[in-house]
């Protein structure tokens, strides 16, 4: 009885063991997965190509400007083939939904400022000479919020409208809040408002809508699926995009990188404690680079970030206009 017993806590340990093992193969293989995933939501190409101008066209004609990317454009004609799937579809209604309520036109224009040229005339000085520039004809409506963190984004592609917390005019210098307001009209000049919108309502689901152990999970199975991750990579080229069309309205590149560097810091702190230093920003990616757990938990909080990307941003910013700064001259 006593070998009979033996025998059996013998198999019971190995079959124990073999489930381990196939447990710990599979954890392995879906980190392997994932991590794949994670690296191309941040992967900016960065080979010469990545950095080559076709031509000094502002694209007032019809051809794409110098400062869109090739793979955003292609991207972008993805995405048109994508407006009808079920994911995006869900995400424009979730939208939708969350702009009527925080931005209904009586609930604007009763606790917000409409900046104009009889209101905050700078402001509008700056967003009229993007719109010349980068050839937007008709002006979005500007508007200064209550502030709901340090944000400035452009909404509703059928009547753009970019609003600006609070928070952000004294976050940022004149000539950086420049730079971050002519972004928001490269995205209205490159088409990108309909798609950014659609962002919106994914970050209004992941947190406003489910739990965080749920939405973490959704994210994650986000990277997998074909029309959410077309839409992060579309993301990430859109604001490149973006960050090209800002430095070509302000032309000074040391602005533009100041700018990205406090995006996510949301404080003037050059005052008190001196410049930031674009380069030692840059340098922290080389820290991360190459780890899995450290580029797993990067990409999520870029997902969640309505900042996303800055630090790849400024690098590819800073390299980009290396590559072409005769344009800048």
């Amino acid at each position: 009885t006593g070998r009979m017993l033996g025998d059996r806590g013998r198999k019971a340990a190995r079959s124990t063991g073999r489930k381990l093992f196939l447990l710990g193969l599979l954890a392995v293989l879906v980190l392997v997965v994932m991590y794949s995933g994670y690296r191309r939501a941040l992967n900016f190409p960065e080979g010469s190509d990545a950095f080559n101008v076709r031509s000094y066209s502002m694209g007032f004609q019809g051809d794409a400007p110098f400062y869109q990317t090739d793979r955003e454009m292609e991207l972008t004609r993805r995405m048109v083939d994508l407006r009808g799937s079920v994911l995006l579809s869900y995400l424009g209604k979730t939208y939708w939904q969350n702009y009527k309520r925080h931005a209904a036109r009586g609930r604007v224009l009763t606790q917000v400022v409409r900046v104009g040229p009889d209101q905050l005339p700078g402001i509008y000085e700056m967003v009229t000479d993007a719109c010349e520039v980068l050839g937007v004809e008709e002006v979005p409506g500007i508007f200064l919020t209550k502030s709901r963190g340090t944000t400035l984004k452009v909404t509703n592609r059928l009547s753009p409208k970019i609003t600006i917390s609070s928070d952000f005019t004294w976050a940022f210098k004149p000539e950086e809040l420049r730079f971050h307001l002519a972004r928001q009209v490269a995205h209205i000049r490159l088409g990108h408002v309909f798609y950014l919108d659609l962002v919106e309502g994914l970050r209004t689901l992941h947190s406003e809508y489910l739990p965080d152990f749920i939405s973490d999970a959704f994210l994650q199975a986000l990277l997998r699926w074909t029309a959410a991750s077309t839409l992060l990579d579309w993301l990430r080229e859109a604001e490149v995009g973006a960050d090209r069309g800002a430095l070509t309205v302000v032309g000074d590149i040391k602005v533009a990188l100041r700018a990205l560097v406090k995006l996510n810091i949301g404080a003037n702190y050059e005052d008190a404690y001196g410049p930031v230093n674009p380069d030692a920003f840059i340098r922290q990616l080389d820290d991360l680079e190459g780890h899995r757990i450290e580029t797993a938990a990067a990409a999520m909080t870029e997902l969640e970030n309505p900042n996303p990307f800055v630090t790849y941003r400024c690098r590819h910013l800073k390299r980009w206009y290396e590559a072409n700064s005769e344009i800048f001259k």
